[in-house]
This record gives structure tokens, C-alpha cells and sequence, in this order.
């Protein structure tokens, strides 16, 4: 299924987090593995505030800098904490944040000499923030507010939360929680209640919200009112945590437009609960570094705002036009246009008319639900004369996507509408409208690397191919210069690679860099760019939210670490061959204090981890010995192409096991042998002889004789078989004509060369229009 960020044709990569590099002193306190961050206080900042954030987990012990997504460098240690930076279960930053910080979920990650820490939510948020107090677990004992605010707050086992605040006649409030958008396993719901305990509204799994809640309420009398915070199983304990927004301000599931042109400045309105009067915001993309934007709106009385992000698009963006329910009524747009909609009421269509040309073809993606939108999207596409040509609802779990060939030149109509008819303020889609033509989409299955000094770390890159099965080359962004990726392919027809990171013996510990994965391949005449998703990763460390905050979607992290007990390095690091052939390369293993048994090897993954009809065979480095010859060969049906291969050391002893990777070695698949005929540009004369001289190209795994033969010649032409030797590439092929050969051109006449012994190893080429005279 196509990600979402990368449905945004042409997106920009995250320049603006790619790069950034800070060294982590060393010191005495260093952690033997990556830190772990399990509480943060406080978890939201105000713009423009000066805050302590103090970390509790482990391995937390010489940490020094604290990175985050809204600041512009890292967060230092606070200068006032005794011993701070020296204990491994606490640290306190301090962060200065910037006026102009974007309200909205944002990340952090510590680091360390030992490592980084994964990416732990955090919010920018314009309300003051207090935190939950002991003792507020009965509805007698609710814990006071001041409105507007915001509570930090946590639900043991099989308890509640109860806070109460003044509200006055005629009042407006807004209720949300944030608990498993920012991770948390916490599953909330809100209860609102008059003083006396009559419950007043009620919300859970809030749709789109990735079960977060939030409802807006108007006052009928002034007095004061309970708010209770618990899980919907009484669930709880200490990760249960959540963020309790209080004020009036429009409930935001997704901006609409869901994207804007990164070209032209747009309008942005919103879509939730309440969102009628909320204030738009009018955004200029052309300079946004990442391929999103934070948005905030507020209403005209409001105390507080509320936020999302918004897609940046480097294609063509429409918003609807109502009337347009039915095919006469359709607003027209371009064919490749993408669209922005909201299904306003029960049962609305929204439809679209483009023109396509017989053959041409468009995809047509769905995004809804990913990003915040309850909308359950359907697809039709109609002719002219209103019959359904093609039609979509999900593709599994994810939104559906529609690929379309107009079957003849014409207008066609694109429906779209809510499969169970719901409409509403919370209605947003977009669906993305891209030529059906060769493109790919990857994800990555880490989104935080530790590199051993003088070592490797690996993820994994698969991609989902599109009308393309070429090469894909790997990469992390950036400058060529500090960039620790080796060279990395996706060799045709593969679906995956191990991308492999190395950083020199001397590097430092606690080096630390943020960046992407992007894959480029040349499909046509276009250079194709994508940047690989880590949404699956990132839903894995935050309880399996749905929501994945744009920031953190294509994060990835890296850092250096001391040295590794076992290395491994290959000579050399790329090797080519070819059909029926096979070569060899050597695996050297660096062994450190008690690494002295044999190092098993195995390709990594074991299951496609070569190209078809490749075998890498693999020995282990035997115990006593720092080195060994691994050979690879390829049956005469390999396949040709540039392809990465990855191999994985394992050392056991006793109960320890230690494993390290080799670099990417590049593994180069050519034809055994190319031949090149030189034309004599002379006639064959009938009784006579001529000369024609040939050139082969040899793979570099083949060395030997080549034998040249021609085929298919005519009755009364003859020609000899030549030898070229081993330690030359040019020989010549002696064409004879009796004096009864038939006049004429030569046609079809074939010259073979085959490798010496090897007959899987050959080339055949046209022999030159010669004519007979």
C-alpha cells in the first residue's frame, strides 16, 4: 500500500532535519547501551518559554544533549541540577524555546555515549500547563482548574481522574485528550458532569483520533463541573499517561485542504468538531524545508488554538466546489489535478469531471483515516453516459486506491463519498491523482541506528514498485561528505536491501546525526526521488497509534558507539560476474577481548537477501583464524543489474552471542562477454578472402580464451573458428568465397563467442551487411 507522505507527489526530503550533527562528551558515566526515556516532565513547552524538562528511564547516565523537532539546536543540561548528567535513571535540560515554535506534536531523543534514544512525543502548546495532583481520584476530591489550561496527568489501575473548574452561563468549552497520539497505551474517555454527579457529554474513541477523545459543550447555567479522565477498561499504571487540553478552542481532527501547492500561497481551513467559526490560516509553502506544515486556528472568542499539520504538494491541488453531488453538476479539473473535499452532510457525493486520452492512464489514492480524517472513502469512476467503469473502498486496513486506463478518448467523472453515508464538519479527504506510470514507495524497518566505532548498523529498506522494476539506488540524505551510507542498490526485480551505515575507528562516541532514507531511480526520462516512511516503526514504540505526527514519519536517527567486540570488513567491497561465472571475495573479522570461536556467516536477510539464480557460498571464519574466502556464482539465467549484498557474522560462547554485519558489498552482474565487429567496409570477393576484425570485452571473473564463430553463413562462404588467447581481446575472422557464391549481402549471419570450456559464458553479435561480389 502507498504511504502517506509520499502520496505528495514530488515531496520535498527533510533538509531541515538531514545534517545535524553535535558530539556528546565523553565521560566516566558511560552507558553501555542506548538510553531509554520512559517519563518526561514537562511533556508540553510554551513558545517563546524558558523550560526545565526533566527525563526519567535508564541509561540515562552521561547524557548531554536532548534533541528535539522544535528547537534549532539541542537542548543542553540544566546548569543548576547537582550531578546532573551523571545519573542513569535522571536528567534535566534546559530548553530555551523559540517565539516562533510551531504549536503541535513534536519529538525528542536523547543522547548519549552510549547511544540514541527513540523518538518520545512531545507537544508545543500555547496553554499553561499544571500537573495532575495526589488525592484527585474521587469526584468529592476533583482537583481544581483555572481555565483556559492544560493537565499532565496519569490513571493507575481500575482509578479515575477528576478535576472541576467555574464555567459561566452561556460558556463554550472544549474537552481533549492527547494519550495515544503521543504514545501512550492509555486508552481515554471523558466524562463531563454538573456538580451535583449528573453527567452531562460523554466521548471515547473520538473518530479519527486514534482513540483520543475530545467534545465541545456549552453551559446552560453557571456553577462548577466535574471532568473525569480514566481508561475505558479501568486500565492503568505508570505509563498511562495523557494531556488534558481545557479552554475553548475548535476541536481539529485535519486541516482543509488536507495539502497545498508548494508554489502558490493557500488557504487553510479545518475540519472537527466546532470548526464553523474557527478562524483560516493563510500559509506560503514555497519555503517550507520538510513536505508539510504546522497550521493553528482559534475561534473569534476563543482562549486557546488548536493544531495539525497540512501537506506540502509539489503538483497540483483543487478544492471543491459545491453544488457538485451529481455527474451534471461535477467541478472540473485536470487529469493529474489532486483533490481536497468534505462530504458536508449525510449521503453527499462529491463529484469530479477530467478529460483523458484513449490509453491514458491515472491512480487515484484515498487519504483519509491515516491523518486524522474519519471518513471511510469510496471511489467511483463513470463515463460519459454515467456507467461505472471502476470502483474502490479499503485496500486491507489502509484507504483505497482506484488504477485507471481510459478505455477511449472522452470525459470521464470521479465519485466520491463516505461508504456509510455519514457527512459533517469532520468530513475531510484528499485523494491523490498521479499519471499511472513507473514510480515506487519505501519504508525502512528502523528509525534509530547505533554504529559501532569502526563498525556497521543496518536497516532494512523495502519498497513497493509501480510499472518499475529497475534499479533503486540508497541513500541517506544529505552531503556526500560525513555521510556514513555505503553504496547501496535494490537491484531489479528485488524488493528490499539491507542499507548498511559505517563510521571509521576513530569516530567518537556520541556523534549524533537526523536525517532520511531516499531512494532515486531514472524511470523514463524523469529522475524519481522518495523518501522512505518509518510510520510502522514509529507505531510499534508508541503503542500502535494511528495518527503518526508528520515530524517523526521519516525521522531517522543515528549515533556512534564505542567499539563493537567483533567487526567485519570485506576485500574487496565490490565484486562483479556474470551468467555461468563466479568470483570470490574475502571476509576479514576483527575479534576483540573473548571473541575467539568461529564466526558463522549467513546473507542477510537468508531468504532474498541475492538476486535469483545467485548463490553466495558462505563459510564460517573458523576459530583461530581472522579471515575467509567466500565464492559466488551465477547459473547462466542470472539476472543482469547492480545489487547490494549484506552478510551477517554470528559469534556464540558459552551464553553470549555477538553479531555484526559486513558492509554492502556491491555486487555487479554483467554479460560474461560483449563482442564488437569492426566493418571492413570492403566486398567478399567471389575466390577471394577478407578479413573482418573482431573486439571482446570480458567480465572481469572470466580471464580465459574466447573462441569466435560465425553462423548462419550461405552456401560457398566459409569462415574458420579463432582463438583469441587469454592475454589479448582482438582477433580476426577470415570470411572465404568459392567462385560459384551466390552475389549479394550477407544477411542474418551471426558471430558467436563463447567462453573456452564454459559454454554458459557468451555473446553473440550481427555480422556486418558484407556483400558478396
Amino acid at each position: 500500500m502507498l504511504l502517506r507522505r509520499n502520496r505528495v507527489r514530488g515531496a520535498a526530503s527533510l533538509a531541515v532535519l538531514a545534517g545535524l550533527m553535535l558530539i556528546v562528551a565523553a565521560s566516566r558515566h558511560v552507558s553501555a547501551a542506548p538510553p531509554q526515556v520512559t517519563g518526561i516532565s514537562p511533556r508540553a513547552v510554551a513558545p517563546g518559554g524558558e523550560q526545565d524538562i526533566v527525563l526519567t528511564g535508564s541509561q540515562l547516565a552521561g547524557a548531554s544533549a536532548m534533541w528535539t523537532t522544535f528547537l534549532p539546536q539541542p537542548a543542553t543540561l540544566a546548569p543548576d541540577v547537582e550531578k546532573n548528567g551523571t545519573d542513569a535513571a535522571r536528567v534535566t535540560f534546559h530548553a530555551a524555546v523559540p517565539a516562533e515554535a510551531p504549536l503541535g506534536i513534536h519529538a525528542m531523543r536523547v543522547v548519549t555515549p552510549g547511544g540514541v534514544g527513540i523518538p518520545v512525543a512531545m507537544l508545543v502548546d500555547d496553554l499553561p500547563v499544571v500537573t495532575e495532583q495526589a488525592g484527585n481520584g474521587q469526584r468529592e476530591s476533583a482537583q481544581p482548574l483555572t481555565l483556559p489550561c492544560a493537565v499532565e496527568g496519569r490513571v493507575d489501575s481500575l482509578s479515575r481522574d477528576y478535576y472541576t473548574f467555574e464555567a459561566a452561563a452561556g460558556q463554550r468549552i472544549a474537552l481533549e485528550v492527547f494519550a495515544r497520539r503521543l504514545g501512550s497505551p492509555l486508552d481515554p474517555s471523558l466524562f463531563l458532569y454538573r456538580e451535583d454527579g449528573r453527567e452531562l457529554a460523554f466521548a471515547d474513541d473520538t473518530e479519527g483520533l486514534s482513540s483520543d477523545c475530545q467534545l465541545q459543550y456549552t453551559f446552560e447555567e453557571a456553577g462548577r463541573y466535574i471532568v473525569e479522565v480514566r481508561d475505558i477498561r479501568y486500565a492503568g499504571g505508570g505509563g498511562h499517561f495523557y494531556y488534558l487540553r481545557v479552554g475553548d478552542f475548535p476541536c481539529v481532527n485535519v486541516p482543509y485542504p488536507l495539502a497545498v501547492p508548494r508554489e502558490d500561497g493557500a488557504r487553510v481551513d479545518f475540519a472537527g468538531i466546532g470548526v464553523t467559526e474557527a478562524s483560516p490560516m493563510f500559509v506560503d509553502a514555497a519555503g517550507a524545508a520538510a513536505p508539510w506544515l504546522h497550521v493553528a486556528t482559534r475561534l473569534p472568542e476563543g482562549n486557546a488554538r488548536a493544531f495539525a499539520t497540512v501537506d506540502v504538494s509539489n503538483g497540483a491541488e483543487f478544492v471543491e466546489s459545491e453544488p457538485n453531488n451529481t455527474s451534471e453538476q461535477a467541478n472540473r479539473v485536470a487529469a493529474g489535478t489532486s483533490l481536497n473535499g468534505r462530504l458536508v452532510e449525510s449521503g453527499d457525493v462529491d463529484c469530479y469531471r477530467f478529460a483523458a486520452k484513449k490509453g491514458e492512464g491515472l491512480r487515484f489514492v484515498g487519504q483519509t483515516r491515516d491523518v486524522g480524517s474519519p471518513t471511510d472513502l469510496t471511489m467511483k469512476i463513470l463515463d460519459a453516459a454515467g456507467k461505472q467503469l471502476a470502483a474502490v473502498d479499503d485496500k486491507g486496513t489502509e484507504e483505497g486506491w482506484l488504477d485507471f486506463t481510459a478505455p477511449a478518448e472522452g470525459e470521464y467523472v470521479l465519485a466520491v463519498a463516505d461508504l456509510h453515508r455519514r457527512g459533517g464538519d469532520m468530513h475531510a479527504y484528499r485523494v491523490d491523482v498521479s499519471p499511472l506510470n513507473g514510480d515506487f514507495e519505501l519504508t525502512a524497518d528502523s528509525n534509530t541506528l547505533q554504529i559501532p566505532a569502526g563498525g556497521v548498523a543496518t536497516v532494512t529498506v523495502n519498497v513497493t514498485r509501480r510499472n518499475y522494476g529497475g534499479p533503486i539506488e540508497v541513500t541517506l540524505d544529505g552531503p556526500a561528505e560525513g555521510n556514513p551510507t555505503v553504496p547501496t542498490v535494490i537491484g531489479p526485480g528485488m524488493n528490499s536491501v539491507v542499507l548498511t551505515l559505517q563510521v571509521p575507528a576513530d569516530a567518537a562516541p556520541g556523534t549524533f546525526a537526523t536525517t532520511t532514507i531516499q531512494g532515486r531511480a531514472r524511470i523514463g526520462d524523469r529522475d524519481v526521488v522518495r523518501t522512505a516512511s518509518v510510520a510502522g516503526v514509529v507505531r510499534g514504540q508508541w503503542n500502535q497509534t494511528v495518527l503518526v505526527p508528520s515530524p517523526v514519519e521519516q525521522n531517522l536517527a543515528y549515533a556512534v558507539v564505542p567499539p563493537a567486540p567483533l567487526d567485519l570488513s570485506v576485500k574487496p567491497g565490490s565484486i562483479t560476474l556474470g551468467p555461468g561465472l563466479s568470483t570470490q571475495f574475502e571476509v576479514v573479522a576483527r575479534r576483540g577481548e573473548g571473541i575467539d570461536e568461529a564466526v558463522a556467516l549467513a546473507v542477510n536477510p537468508p531468504k532474498n537477501g541475492v538476486p535469483g539464480n545467485v548463490t553466495v557460498e558462505v563459510k564460517p571464519v573458523e576459530k583461530g583464524k581472522d579471515a575467509v574466502t567466500v565464492v559466488v556464482k551465477a547459473t547462466d539465467k542470472a539476472p543482469l543489474g547492480r545489487y547490494t549484498v549484506v552478510l551477517t557474522g554470528t559469534h556464540k560462547k558459552g551464553k553470549a552471542t555477538v553479531t555484526a554485519s559486513t558492509p554492502g558489498i556491491e555486487l555487479n552482474l554483467q554479460p560474461g562477454l560483449t563482442a564488437a565487429i569492426t566493418n571492413p567496409e570492403a566486398a567478399l570477393q567471389r575466390g577471394g578472402e577478407l578479413s573482418v576484425p573482431v573486439t571482446v570485452t570480458r567480465n572481469p571473473a572470466y580471464t580465459g580464451p574466447v573462441v569466435v564463430s560465425l553462423e548462419k553463413l550461405p552456401a560457398g562462404v566459409t569462415c574458420e573458428n579463432v582463438t583469441i588467447a587469454a592475454d589479448q581481446s582482438t582477433g580476426t575472422l577470415l570470411l572465404k568465397a568459392t567462385g560459384d557464391a551466390a552475389a549479394g549481402a550477407l544477411k542474418d549471419v551471426v558471430v558467436k563467442t563463447v567462453a573456452e570450456g564454459n559454454a554458459a559464458v557468451t555473446a553473440s553479435v550481427s555480422l556486418p551487411a558484407i556483400e558478396v561480389k
